[in-house]
């Protein structure tokens, strides 16, 4: 398949009209899991303001909005038995829908339990994303096109900064940013088709069926070990930033604009 891209941007080996519609489709929940997993941090000053709840508040919040993480790797180990396709799309479309929910929360707390459990289907629907296409995408263009799921997804936290001036409209007006990942169920519910099973899941189901020994952890400890101490750092020193909640100047609040709530922005 052609497709016309600039040179730089061009995969390093040709790639088959199904792996694009592959690579496409895991862009689509790239970009919703990037508005879900930052759509939080972006909105929670205002969700505070309407709670009255104090800055310490927001930073206990957004702490305990971590245990998100419990929530994950039940669902990730999921696709281990169940196959990656199958998990993945569920989780893709229920995301959208606990993230609504969201916009009903009568209180902080509520609002942060609802958040731990919409973040881990959030950040689980980020990971098997990531294990589909290390599984299915030809090895020469792997990290090319994990690049452009990546876009798709720095595109989606873009994207709250677009809808945010709405926050700025009312007291409440928060909540309409919970609602957006709604929009995007539709085009997930489409995109399914185009992702199959992954054949390495394929290939363990059938040493299942077959009844001979499966892989075991422990064969990887050394590097499992090496993952998890980068992990720990990049947690220690990437996701505090992160997870700051950025002061907005309120008069470019009031003025619906994108580039107007940018320059806001401290």
């Amino acid at each position: 398949m052609t497709v016309a891209l600039p040179t730089f941007l061009r995969p390093p080996v040709a790639l088959e009209r199904s792996t694009w519609r592959l690579l496409a489709a895991l862009s689509v929940i790239g970009l919703s899991t990037g508005y879900q997993g930052t759509v939080t941090t972006t909105s929670i000053t205002y969700a505070a303001k309407e709670f009255a709840a104090s800055t310490g508040a927001q930073g206990n919040a957004l702490a305990i909005i971590r245990a998100d993480i419990v929530v994950t790797l039940f669902v990730v180990r999921l696709a281990d038995r169940h196959g990656r396709r199958r998990v993945l799309m569920t989780c893709a479309l229920v995301a959208p829908v606990l993230t609504a929910l969201c916009a009903l929360s009568p209180t902080l707390a509520a609002f942060v339990m609802l958040q731990v459990i919409a973040r881990g289907f959030v950040t689980a629907v980020a990971i098997l994303a990531a294990i589909v296409g290390v599984e299915e995408l030809p090895a020469g263009a792997r990290a090319w096109a994990s690049s452009g799921i990546v876009a798709a997804a720095a595109l989606g936290s873009a994207l709250t900064l677009v809808v945010l001036p709405v926050a700025g409209l009312g007291i409440r007006g928060w909540r309409v940013l919970y609602v957006v990942p709604l929009l995007a169920l539709p085009a997930i519910r489409s995109i399914g088709r185009h992702i199959p099973e992954s054949r390495s899941y394929v290939h363990l189901a059938e040493q299942r069926r077959a009844g001979k020994a499966e892989p075991r952890w422990t064969d990887h400890r050394r590097r499992l070990g090496l993952i998890l101490c980068w992990i720990i750092l990049m947690a220690v020193f990437t996701n505090p930033n992160s997870d700051s909640p950025p002061a907005l100047n309120p008069r470019s609040l009031r003025k619906k604009s994108f580039w107007n709530c940018r320059a806001g922005l401290v």
